[in-house]
């Protein structure tokens, strides 16, 4: 599944990765984090702009994230934009 992200949503999606958790959740966090890296040195977003392909394991898992933060009233606000942009993508798979 193919995801726009921004430089924004980019830099908010390490907010949505767990801290701790199984060898799996560890290394599906890593996958996604190595996907949306960007460099440090480009300074302009729109370089950064640009569609990332996602696993549907992947998509998965962040689904699990957010019901998980949504349980606990965690959601965070910066992160926003992306996570409208993560549901929109389990709702069109």
């Amino acid at each position: 599944m193919v995801i726009f992200l921004t430089y924004e949503d980019r830099k908010n999606f390490p907010y949505l990765m767990p801290t701790q958790g199984n060898l799996k959740a560890l290394e599906l966090a890593d996958s996604i984090l190595n996907k949306i890296r960007f460099e440090e040195i480009t300074k302009g977003r729109e370089i950064q702009d640009g569609e990332v392909e996602f696993t549907k394991e992947e998509i998965e898992f962040l689904i699990e994230i957010l019901d998980f933060l949504e349980e606990q009233r965690k959601l965070p606000f910066v992160a926003f934009s992306l996570i409208k942009k993560i549901l929109k993508a389990k709702e069109l798979d």
